[in-house]
Parts: C-alpha cells; structure tokens; sequence
C-alpha cells in the first residue's frame, strides 16, 4: 500500500467515525426527548454532558446545524427533537 493510499484510508476512517458521533448524539437528543414525553432537553445540561468530548464553539455549530437540518427545535433554552421518530443513531436501539 502507498502512502497516498493509507492517507485517503485514514481520511475515510475518519469521516465515518465522525458520522457516527454526530449520529450517535442526534439519537441521545431524541432519546432523551422521548423520555422526557417531548418536554426537551435543557440546552446547559446537554452541553454539560458532552462537554468532555467537544469544546462549546463545535457543540454550538452542532446545534446550528441539527437545527437547519430540522432535526431539532431551540426555543426557551429547551432542546426537542423533530426529526423522524424512526432515527437510528446510537443510543437505546
């Protein structure tokens, strides 16, 4: 294998374990919505718990986008999910 072969591998690798996470924190988000019977999440106590794997800026861009891609609803500082009901990411499957 060359070198240039084993960069794109790694890059690939990568981009595939960061889908993952975001699928995996799109789902902890439903999850936990469905359990709270659609009252949310309160934006702070989600960022709380994932603040040890991203900095505030990546988590604030992670919101942003989860809300242009109508997975989720910001409003009073509560986090609801509004994507499909059937969303498998990866927590509670």
């Amino acid at each position: 294998m060359t070198d240039e072969t084993t960069t794109r591998e790694e890059n690939v690798q990568q981009v595939r374990a960061a889908f993952e996470y975001l699928k995996t924190v799109a789902d902890l988000i439903r999850h936990i919505d469905e359990r709270s019977n659609g009252m949310g999440v309160p934006n702070g106590e989600l960022y709380a718990t994932l603040m040890s794997h991203m900095s505030y800026q990546t988590y604030t861009q992670l919101i942003s986008k989860f809300q242009e891609l109508k997975l989720i609803s910001l409003s009073n500082n509560l986090i609801r999910w509004t994507g499909p009901k059937d969303f498998k990411g990866g927590v509670g499957r």
